[in-house]
Parts: structure tokens; sequence; C-alpha cells
């Protein structure tokens, strides 16, 4: 298996190429570096992004959604208010304001930093404290708090915050004892994408010929 062939897995992604690229590039900086270690991220990054095609969370939620999933955030009348339904769209911006308002370093509704720092990125980062965190371990500066839109806009910046948050989770060690379970539990909080990641699991493993 060689870092060569992670394209081959981006066969639903126009820029498979490029972003193979700067995954050879960036990936080993990280201590990505084993056959193990390359399957299992890549496994986590294919279900997370769709392949490296989706680095924006999705607000678009239906008002019965939000007070079937949010019922903490959400009162029968904000969720009809911004929630989509047969009279309007979803309001996505309000929605990320009250999901996440006043916790992960944000500040109240009205700061709209909720919105603002909304999840994005190949794991999507979310909060302003994680923005932070992240922009300065890696790039020694706040430009990730003052343009959040980089995670969208630059393939490489959405890789290094991808492998911060594998190395900030130490999930190096958990893809080494190959527990997959382990790794899903610390991104995704629980297992109920377990078979959806296994099955992407084994495509990769087959794809980039690695033997367990």
């Amino acid at each position: 298996m060689t870092l060569s062939k992670i394209s081959l897995i981006l066969e639903k992604n126009q820029n498979a190429d490029e972003w193979g690229d700067l995954f050879i590039k960036i990936l080993p900086a990280y201590q990505i570096n084993s056959p193990l270690r390359i399957l299992h991220f890549l496994t986590q990054i294919c279900y997370e992004s769709s392949y490296c095609n989706k680095l924006e969370e999705n607000l678009n939620y239906s008002s019965v959604a939000l007070l079937k999933i949010y019922p903490q955030h959400f009162s029968n009348q904000t969720a009809n208010l911004y929630g989509r339904n047969e009279n309007h769209l979803a309001d996505k911006i309000m929605i990320g304001n009250i999901l996440y308002a006043n916790r992960l370093g944000n500040g109240d509704i009205a700061s709209g930093d909720g919105y603002k720092f909304r999840g994005r990125g190949l794991i999507q980062l979310t909060g302003k404290e994680n923005y932070q965190n992240f922009s300065q371990d890696v790039f020694k500066n706040d430009d990730m708090v003052i343009n959040p839109d980089l995670l969208l806009s630059n393939k490489e910046t959405a890789i290094h915050c991808a492998c911060w948050f594998w190395g900030l989770h130490n999930l190096s060690y958990f893809a080494d004892q190959n527990d997959i379970k382990t790794i899903t539990k610390k991104i995704n909080g629980g297992l109920s994408s377990l078979n959806d990641r296994l099955q992407i699991f084994t495509k990769i493993q087959t794809k980039l010929a690695i033997t367990i």
C-alpha cells in the first residue's frame, strides 16, 4: 500500500487527485503514516464528509426534526418559526445560533457565533473555542476565527484540521489497535453509524490493498 493510491478511494469526488496529493503531503506530519492509521483515518473522513464532498454542517432541519432531535433547544413555537415546513424554508442562521449558543466558547443567540462557528471541515470543527484552538495550535494565529470559511475554501486547511482533531483525541493509538468502535465513538459520540463506517473501511482496505 502506498499513499499515492489515496485518490483511488475518492472516485465520487471530482477533485480526487488534488485531495490525494494533499493527503500525501500532510498526513505524515501528523504521524498518520502506517497502513492501519491511514485506513482508519480515511474511513472516518470519507464517512464524515461523504468522500470529501461535504465540508459544511447541514442545518436544513424541518420543524418536526428540530423538535425530535433537539427538544432541549427548541419549543413548538421556535421549531415552527425557524424549521422548514410547508410555509417557509429553514432559517439555517437562526437554527445554528440557537443550537450552539452559550457553549463551545460561543456567545449568546444574538452574538451570531452559533452559525458563524457551525460545523465545517472533513471532521466537522464546531464552536468558537475549537476554531481558536485549532488556529493557534496549527497556524499560530487567529485566522480561523476571523474567517471560519477557510475550512470550506481551502482543502489543505480542511485536512490539517482533521489531522489536528485526530491527534488531539489520540486516535492513532486506537487505529493501531484496529479499534474502529472507539474511534467512531470519539468522533460521532455513538455507534449508530458503525455499520456504514465498517462498509467504507472494507472498501478502502480492498482498494488500497491493505493487509491486517
